[in-house]
């Protein structure tokens, strides 16, 4: 409770939103509890035992018994709570005028836009344009002109602002005023790419009014933006297992999700986009070579990343990368697991055409297997299939060749499974 009355210059009235008053009164105490009922009272005491004679007989009679105590009083009633303390009164007098005002200037941020980008994506590396900020005040005194309201969008982990705006041509009360230049900020790239991640994250916006003078933020508004990259890529798909002297076919798909074609042939948003496969160490680099589809006659070692340029992709357009991966040694370990991973590179959206982002990378594992060889000889066949490994391969051919026993190797992933009975091509079942 109690008045409160703050005395402040026409000129200073912007001090004023830093002074807060509680001014509601306090909750009146609980009533006391009721006292304990008082303790019941002991019982009488028994009658005296009786003796008398008639003659020369004697009669007797036993005394009474005591009566039982009483019982405990009732508890009292509690008492009654406390009535609340009075509301006192808060004020701001103007010191020229003796005026006092309820509450001093109160301005917030009202409203803003966030810009579309030209290709509908908000995208890393991109500049967001933040226009229409109005700001309002609620309060009962106008905010002074001359005095300076700094407005910035906050900084975040994906946010880093680019400019600020200083306004100090005054508000008055509820005439809600829009700034006259917008707001710039910079989405930042993931600090990582995620393998077989398809990079997507929604963040907020929030512009933010400050008074200079007084180091005091505004209560704001938020919006929420999707950030992605305008390009995404598929699985990239192929056989789980590749025999020895065979090619494995490979398939990737990539998406423009934008609303403008993308390449570096495009009008509309000219930068590089590129489909890179690699092998992801140094035996894949050694043993793998490559063929792009377009180009059948023409292979390339992996020992070098292969590079599929895509000149341009429209607005929701599909683009499909593709080929195949053979063996181009000799020496080659047999049933071991090799990987190849596909990276997705963009042009960055200040240099477009010279200097390039990862947005997205898939890898794919595949087992180097052997095709059957019918041999009449062999007293086993061991059933295999992509998930079998060459430790477990070599136990067996140490265990049966202490047995004595020569075998075969079906590997049931080259052939869709195993069949007693089904033909081979140009052999026996």
């Amino acid at each position: 409770g109690g008045k409160v009355i703050v005395k402040v210059k026409e000129k200073d009235v912007d001090l004023a939103v830093v002074v807060h008053a509680e001014v509601v009164g306090g909750a009146g105490g609980r009533g006391g509890r009721g006292g304990s009922g008082g303790k019941g009272g002991s019982g009488g005491r028994g009658g005296k035992e009786l003796v008398w004679r008639e003659g020369e007989k004697e009669w007797k009679s036993s005394g009474g018994a005591a009566g039982r105590r009483g019982k405990t009083g009732i508890h009292g009633e509690a008492g009654r709570n406390g009535a609340d303390g009075e509301t006192g009164s808060f004020g701001i007098r103007i010191i020229e005028t003796g005026k006092v005002f309820n509450q001093g200037c109160n301005v917030r941020l009202k409203s803003f836009e966030i810009v579309p980008p030209r290709n509908g994506v908000f995208e890393p590396g991109s500049t967001v344009e933040v226009a229409e900020i109005h700001f309002v005040n609620v309060g009962d005194l106008a905010y002074p002109q001359g005095r300076v309201l700094q407005t910035f969008v906050l900084p975040s982990q994906w946010i880093e602002p680019e400019n600020d705006i200083n306004y100090d041509d005054g508000i008055e009360v509820r005439d809600p005023v829009m700034l006259g230049d917008s707001l710039f900020f910079k989405l930042k790239h993931p600090e990582k790419v995620e393998t077989n991640s398809i990079f997507g994250i929604k963040t907020n916006v929030r512009p933010c009014g400050f008074f200079e003078r007084i180091n005091h933020p505004l209560p704001t508004v938020e919006k929420f933006i999707e950030v992605r990259y305008p390009v995404k890529m598929s699985n990239l798909t192929g056989l789980p297992t590749m025999a020895v002297g065979e090619d494995m076919p490979f398939a990737i798909e990539i998406r423009n999700i934008s609303e403008l074609a993308i390449g570096r042939n495009s009008k509309d948003d000219k930068r590089l986009l590129q489909v890179v496969i690699k092998g992801i160490g140094p035996l894949e680099s050694e043993l793998l070579e490559i063929r792009d589809k377009k180009d059948y006659d023409r292979t390339q070692s992996l020992q070098e990343p292969k590079v599929f340029d895509i000149p341009i992709l429209e607005a929701g357009g599909v683009h499909m990368v593709s080929g195949t991966i053979s063996l181009n040694s000799n020496r080659i370990p047999k049933y071991h697991h090799v990987s190849i991973e596909a990276e997705l590179r963009l042009g960055d959206v200040a240099h477009p055409m010279t200097k390039y982002v990862v947005v997205q990378r898939q890898d794919f594992r595949f087992k180097i297997s052997t095709a059957f060889e019918s041999k009449a000889e062999s007293d086993v066949l061991l059933v295999i299939n992509q998930l079998t490994k060459a430790s477990h391969i070599e136990q067996w051919r140490v265990f049966l060749h202490t047995l004595g026993f020569s075998f075969g190797i079906w590997d049931a992933s080259l052939y869709q499974g195993f069949s007693l009975t089904k033909p081979l091509p140009g052999q026996a079942s």
